[in-house]
């Protein structure tokens, strides 16, 4: 008798251990082979509010180097959650890479968007902020800016009640993918409101 239950116990394993796999119903692929739209089937195992870090690492490849830090939250109308993640890479800022989760109460049916995978890249700034800017505003070649417009100022200062606000381009270190390029580069991101502007 204890033969047989033995024997039933290795022939049942194998199954009940298949029946708890987090099953995919659709993926879609980009670049390096990451997704950019995963849908999980409901009807099998899925994954909880809380276990994102699971869903990075098995289906994006994310490393320790990796971070994804949330930075929307809505409910649609019909009550699910949905949620936007920021990638980060060694606390910098990846621009465009979001991934977007959502949510039935606190299961995870879906995630779209883009991630990007970075291999041992060396973050360190090669140039400062100020003098990006310069070479920014070069490029840009403008008679005026809105900083140095008086009335502009004071009425940014008034419509945002805060006596520090200014239109004078505070620089963003970022992680940039540009188009069509499979590697990144260090940037600084600037938001530069000119009044009269002439490129090149």
């Amino acid at each position: 008798m204890k033969i047989s239950i033995f024997l039933l116990s290795i022939i049942l394993l194998p199954h009940f251990s298949y029946s708890q796999d987090v099953i995919i119903k659709k993926a879609i692929y980009g670049n390096d082979s990451i997704p950019i739209l995963l849908k999980f089937d409901l009807e099998g195992k899925c994954y909880s509010k809380g276990e994102e870090s699971k869903i990075w690492k098995k289906y994006f490849k994310s490393k320790p180097e990796d971070e994804f830090k949330k930075t929307k939250s809505r409910y649609d109308k019909k009550g699910n959650e949905h949620i936007v993640y920021h990638q980060y890479y060694k606390n910098i800022k990846v621009e465009y890479s979001t991934l977007h989760h959502h949510l039935k109460g606190d299961v995870i049916y879906s995630l779209n968007g883009n991630c990007l995978k970075i291999e041992d890249f060396d973050v360190s700034q090669k140039i400062m902020g100020q003098e990006a800017l310069q070479n920014a505003l070069s490029e840009l070649n403008s008679t005026q800016y809105a900083w140095e417009v008086e009335e502009m100022e004071i009425m940014k200062k008034k419509n945002e009640d805060n006596l520090n606000a200014t239109y004078f381009p505070i620089g963003e270190l970022v992680l940039w993918n540009p188009y069509r390029e499979n590697r990144v580069h260090l940037a600084y991101k600037f938001k530069i409101f000119s009044i009269t502007a002439k490129f090149g």
